[in-house]
């Protein structure tokens, strides 16, 4: 299995649902105001041709930004972050290209303003070094196209100017996204510094726990073999209680040996392999917290899961379904959903009324 990149949506699925709506408001800001500026700047096109192509375009990055955005599809790709940034780069030079020639003032042109709202929340989705790449790059392409334009600007102007101006509104979004994902990265760091003995921690909780179980069956089994030494004698209620707490000590010995991170969830399971055991500890976490979630009063889901034992994979299907047979309130389950399809390598979801079921595989 591929190991996920370190982006904000990985660290912390909930930013990536918010992230989610911060990209469907700026992709429909930025269209809007492509078109505004664009009917604005009409006596200035000269082929219109290009101009509704260079909307297309805006429109077409805005979309897929939102879907692929959306935390049922996470993570959020560097293929997927190229293909909105590129269609958002068209966009700019279909624009320019309308306006070749004839365009007067670049302080109206819809495209770096518009490319900057529909890259609004790109920084919660993928790492810093690749948000300063892409922004260096498509500032480079703008400043390019601007000086390409600025033979028919009415004002004389260095060059260089004609650039900043260009590029002031996508080096802007580059550098607050940026900044944004490099801040939660050490405060994450600075966090997990803080929460790094929780596993040593939750071992000696569970080592505890054990040890009381055998002390509370110890303060019953140590009496009862002292009166019988002390008595010399065995009689035949004695034998009936030995019998009764050698089977009690199985008990609690067997249930430690068999007992599994699957059991603390208090689902249905059905487990026959213990597949459930070859999970990484970050493929648990996205697991228990679905399920955790699910079950909570506010969502109020049942929930069942099976594994089943392939050659190579292990295939689950995780079952959630409304008790009172009402759709699913999937914007609650949406950041969890996000992090089973981050850590394991295959996920797919399928909605039917009240019933979600995620079916996943990982590695056997």
């Amino acid at each position: 299995m591929s190991i996920p990149e370190r982006t904000v949506q990985v660290l912390s699925p909930v930013s990536g649902v918010v992230a989610h709506r911060i990209a469907i408001g700026g992709g429909v800001l930025g269209v809007a105001a492509a078109v505004v500026l664009t009917f604005q700047g009409i006596d200035q096109i000269h082929s219109f041709p290009l101009a509704m192509l260079g909307l297309v375009a805006i429109t077409a990055s805005a979309v897929y930004f939102g879907i692929a955005a959306s935390p049922f599809r996470a993570p959020f790709t560097r293929l997927d972050h190229a293909v909105v940034a590129s269609l958002g780069l068209g966009a700019v030079a279909l624009n320019a290209g309308s306006q070749l020639g004839t365009n007067t003032i670049i302080r109206d042109d819809w495209g770096p303003p518009a490319l900057a709202l529909v890259l609004l929340g790109v920084g919660i989705f993928r790492p810093t070094i690749e948000l300063i790449v892409c922004s260096a790059i498509s500032c480079t392409v703008i400043a390019s196209i601007a000086v390409l334009e600025s033979s028919s600007f009415t004002s004389r102007l260095p060059l260089v100017t004609y650039a900043l101006v260009a590029i002031t509104p996508v080096l802007a979004m580059g550098v607050s996204t940026a900044v944004l994902s490099s801040a939660f990265f050490r405060a994450y760091e600075r966090y997990a510094a803080i929460g790094a003995d929780g596993p040593e921690l939750r071992a000696a909780v569970e080592a505890t726990v054990r040890e009381r179980r055998l002390e509370a069956l110890g303060d019953e089994v140590l009496p009862f073999l002292t009166s019988v030494v002390e008595s010399g004698v065995l009689t035949e209620r004695d034998s009936l209680r030995a019998r009764r707490l050698a089977s009690e000590l199985r008990a609690v010995t067997v249930a430690q040996l068999d007992e599994s991170w699957i059991d603390e969830l208090g689902i249905e399971v059905h487990d026959p392999s213990r597949s459930a055991e070859r999970m990484s500890g970050e493929q648990r976490s996205a697991i228990r917290g679905l399920v955790q979630t699910a079950v909570d009063p506010d969502v109020a889901a049942r929930a069942s899961m099976r594994l089943t034992d392939h050659d190579r994979a292990i295939v689950g299907t995780l079952v959630l379904e409304r008790r009172d047979g009402e759709r699913l309130d999937r914007g609650e389950l949406a950041p969890y959903i996000a992090m089973v399809r981050t850590f394991f390598p295959t996920v797919r979801t399928e909605v039917r009324g009240g019933t979600l079921r995620v079916i996943f595989a990982y590695d056997a």
